[in-house]
């Protein structure tokens, strides 16, 4: 009997693009979630992870970019980053987050738009999507279908790429998304002390005058993502930092949310299936965590 070759991971993405079935719901339908005419968002990342490809060398990365450089015209190299892994299993510390470092020693290169709002990083065992704010124009924010349409191109090609000129495939590991928000005072809270106002979680009890008063506060939480029958699907990761926008080293407070957990099916339309819940998850946590002040201050439309 003669073997039948496999679907090359580029065919099975497109293939999962064009059905539109990728997930039982149509998560990229906004009409459910909140919405708000200033959202605080500066960068939004998608991510996915697959095992190392050994045959990868600078050399290729550099053919690879010639195909995407009316895009992205800058290049630079910045160290590996170790991915991680999410597991159900593990003890309630941060440990259950399992961190391998590669064999491989070639750097992670960033691919920069003329204006640096859109970043294509590779490295290789992960390929990252990243748009970046970069002026204080609440409309530039381009929205998360357009910044997902990117990512989607950008993965079809790198999976185009490995069959075409390494005879390489993909093998999906682990999808990723963020959102790192910058929350202005917007006349609701004046100091880091304050952040109680910004988000829920906090206890707001009267503080006993034996306890010296507080200067700030970091958060992190996690939350377990499950399907609707309770299969393990992920975590939210949530972290708040006070800290201070430069040039006039104003206050902010930076809320950092991060979806992560394994492709929804073997295939690369199980990364995008991911990158769609777990943005439900981040923008629905976002507003349960945030409080209806700032709501106000951003413009919540619903």
């Amino acid at each position: 009997m003669r073997s039948r070759r496999p679907i090359s991971t580029a065919a099975r993405f497109a293939a999962a693009s064009n059905t539109g079935s990728m997930s039982p719901t149509n998560l990229l339908e906004d009409d459910a979630l909140p919405e708000y005419d200033r959202p605080p968002v500066v960068e939004v990342a998608l991510a996915t992870q697959f095992l190392p490809i050994p045959t990868l060398t600078a050399a290729h990365v550099g053919v690879f970019w010639g195909k995407l450089r009316s895009r992205f015209p800058s290049v630079e190299q910045q160290p590996a980053v170790a991915p991680t892994i999410e597991s159900e299993r593990g003890s309630p510390s941060p440990s259950v987050i399992f961190q391998f470092s590669t064999a491989s020693t070639l750097p992670r290169t960033l691919f920069l738009s003329s204006d640096r709002a859109q970043m294509l990083q590779l490295q290789s065992d992960t390929l990252i999507h990243n748009w970046r704010k970069q002026t204080s124009d609440p409309a530039e924010y381009p929205r998360y279908p357009s910044i997902r349409k990117a990512f989607e191109e950008d993965l079809l090609a790198f999976a185009e790429f490995l069959r075409s000129d390494l005879s390489a495939e993909l093998a999906l590991q682990q999808v990723e998304i963020t959102y790192i928000n910058h929350i202005a005072r917007e006349d609701v809270w004046q100091t880091h002390a304050e952040p109680e106002k910004v988000v829920k979680i906090l206890a707001t009890d009267p503080v006993p005058p034996e306890l010296a008063a507080a200067e700030d506060t970091q958060v992190h939480a996690r939350r377990l993502l499950r399907s609707s029958n309770g299969t393990f699907l992920g975590r939210l990761h949530i972290d708040l930092q006070p800290a201070f926008r430069l040039p006039g080293m104003e206050p902010i407070f930076v809320l950092t949310l991060t979806a992560r957990g394994a492709p929804l099916s073997a295939d690369a339309g199980g990364v995008l299936g991911f990158l769609d819940l777990g943005r439900q998850a981040i923008v629905r946590g976002f507003t349960a965590l945030t409080t209806d002040a700032m709501h106000t201050a951003w413009g919540r439309r619903r």
